[in-house]
């Protein structure tokens, strides 16, 4: 077992699994069929972005017209994902909008933001 997994463990880590975007054509319509299919588990710890003193949340670019978002929790975890995978939290849907190596002392890992999905049917 890794220094990365044992320290996600340590800290409260939990077994989540992620889902991936899937993209159809309805042969009928044209129209695209979005569904999100679980593909993998991770060992992660998810954190607030902020705390009691601070305001809470991280701002994002999320497009090249400098559109932003809020990304309201950080998850970290030894395992790559990608951008746009989805986790539920809670009950709630969040999605992956960045993702960047991380570093605590020697151990190595990743740390995703995730964003709350809005007003959309996802998972399975």
């Amino acid at each position: 077992m890794s220094r990365a997994t044992l320290l996600i463990k340590k800290m409260g880590g939990t077994m989540y699994d992620i889902y991936a975007e899937n993209l159809s054509v309805d042969p009928d319509t044209g129209a695209d069929i979005v569904e999100y299919t679980q593909y993998t588990s991770v060992l992660a710890w998810i954190q607030p972005t902020g705390s009691e003193s601070n305001v809470k949340g991280v701002v994002l670019n999320d497009s090249l017209s400098g559109d932003s978002i809020t990304a309201e929790f950080f998850m970290y975890h030894e395992k790559p994902l990608s951008n746009h995978d989805r986790v539920q939290y809670k009950g709630i849907w969040f999605e992956i909008r960045a993702i960047e190596p991380w570093q605590a002392q020697f151990m190595k890992f990743y740390k995703s933001y995730l964003v709350k999905v809005d007003d959309e049917d996802n998972g399975s």
